[in-house]
């Protein structure tokens, strides 16, 4: 059966609304923004009703049968950025890369590679017209972009060769590896190792086939060390080996915690998400607070509606 009625069929619809909406599926965007962390403004392209429908399809009876690599942490189920930071609490050396424009570096071209390549593992019978239909539904403009529902789940599978060069380098270095969507994590108890492996990365990424137009963003390039403030996925590795949300998050939520009477409702909401947050990756940081403010106050912003 085609993409295209197998669409029709998931989406309860005809293959006449499928076809014309794989031809107008550009059109079928809300392009906005909203805040970084570190100031501007980060564009996300948000799929209509319908559009979003399909897409999840995919991700469904698609993607989810292609294979994702175990250095791949974001994501995929059961993966969290806990998860992710912990297998880095050990180590003494820290090197953090990442991408530049991950999502919209990779293109049509890329994506219909991709899947020409693995669309026998998907079905016996998949086609071009399949591997067009599916390009259709996932591209804007002929790239992949940031809101896209198929977007995380499909660049995790897309580079699952790159994963394989970066962790088989990692491998002869004794280095652990990990990637969280774009943003790379080596980390050794060996000085000097990272020094050496950024250089290997940077070639690896460079001679990849696929995706072809990834590029490394040398400005986010950083090593650290113990003797540092080491972060991974925004939580901070401890000298200990332990894992942390930071000084300056324990210290927001003390005084909101102080002031619980006079926030806001939105305030109260990102409290009582913070503190399940520091439940659960720092459990002896809210025992603290119950010491100091009382099992009823802290009860009472771990309880607050959402």
């Amino acid at each position: 059966m085609r993409l295209v009625e197998q669409l029709a069929t998931g989406m309860g619809t005809d293959m006449a609304y499928v076809d014309k909406l794989c031809r107008m599926a550009s059109t079928h965007y809300r392009i906005t923004t909203i805040p970084k962390k570190n100031g501007g403004r980060r564009v996300i392209w948000m799929p209509s009703p319908e559009l979003k429908a399909a897409q999840r399809f995919l991700v469904r009876r698609v993607l989810h049968g292609l294979r994702v690599h175990p250095a791949a942490r974001a994501y995929e189920p059961g993966a969290t950025i806990r998860e992710n930071a912990r297998l880095h609490a050990g180590s003494k050396y820290l090197l953090r890369m990442d991408f530049r424009k991950f999502f919209e570096s990779i293109s049509r071209d890329d994506v219909c590679a991709f899947m020409a390549g693995v669309g026998s593992s998907i079905h016996e019978h998949w086609t071009d017209e399949d591997t067009r239909t599916f390009a259709d539904l996932v591209c804007w403009r002929n790239r992949l972009v940031i809101g896209a529902v198929t977007s995380p789940s499909l660049t995790n599978r897309m580079c699952f060769e790159l994963d394989v060069q970066l962790a088989d380098a990692c491998a002869a270095a004794r280095v652990t590896y990990s990637r969280y969507a774009d943003d790379l994590f080596f980390s050794t108890t060996s000085q000097d190792v990272l020094r050496v492996l950024e250089q290997s990365v940077t070639e690896i990424v460079r001679s990849l086939e696929r995706p072809a137009s990834l590029r490394l963003n040398r400005r986010k390039t950083s090593h650290s060390s113990k003797r540092r403030r080491r972060t991974v996925t925004g939580l901070v590795l401890t000298c200990e080996g332990e894992l942390s949300i930071g000084r300056d998050k324990k210290r927001k939520v003390r005084a909101m915690i102080d002031q619980w009477d006079a926030l806001s409702e939105s305030d109260r909401r990102w409290l009582k998400g913070t503190l399940g947050f520091c439940r659960d990756v720092e459990p002896g940081f809210v025992d603290r607070l119950v010491l100091k403010y009382g099992a009823d106050r802290v009860g009472a912003a771990v309880s607050a509606r959402s």
